[in-house]
């Protein structure tokens, strides 16, 4: 239920997200801790009409610079893919993912951050590109979608860098 992975003292902790909840640091007496608690889920109840959304969660359904979900070509792709879903936010949530995880090729860009339109031109990228498209269908399909930041173990045992996006249902 819980990962502890002890941190190497040179690295920053404002690297980390910090939620309190999910994923915190706590300082011992010689290291720091990076402890990841596992999220216990119960199922949606469908979703909340924007009106009884909390502001987080309503900021999280607008469009941006790098998120245009109110873009025509993101809007008429969203209801495409999620036509047949339940008109439930974690059945939407789960179509939009299983799409892009379908249709995108995993390449290292590391050239700049794409815009969720770029990123439809070629379907190509990292978890960054992976994120802002699914963020921009999520919320073209009334989905509230946001970036999450943190760390990860790579095949080889490092901590790296990663961001994947967090859909609300009722929480994030």
């Amino acid at each position: 239920d819980t990962l502890r992975l002890r941190l190497p003292p040179e690295l920053p902790d404002p690297l980390f997200l910090q939620d309190g909840q999910r994923q915190v640091i706590e300082a011992g007496d010689s290291a720091k801790w990076l402890v990841i608690t596992r999220q216990r889920l119960s199922p949606p109840s469908g979703a909340a009409p924007p009106s009884q959304l909390p502001d987080e969660a309503v900021r999280a359904l607008q469009s941006s610079l790098f998120v245009q979900s109110d873009h025509r070509r993101i809007r008429t792709l969203a209801e495409s893919i999620t036509q047949n879903s339940l008109p439930d936010p974690m059945d939407i949530g789960r179509t939009i993912h299983d799409w892009v995880h379908d249709h995108m090729i995993p390449v290292d860009t590391n050239v700049r951050f794409k815009s969720a339109l770029e990123v439809l031109d070629d379907l190509e990228g990292t978890c960054s590109e992976y994120t802002v498209l699914f963020l921009a269908l999520s919320r073209a399909a009334g989905v509230p979608a946001r970036v999450t930041v943190g760390y990860i173990v790579d095949k080889d045992g490092r901590l790296v860098l990663h961001i994947w996006p967090q859909i609300y249902v009722g929480y994030w």
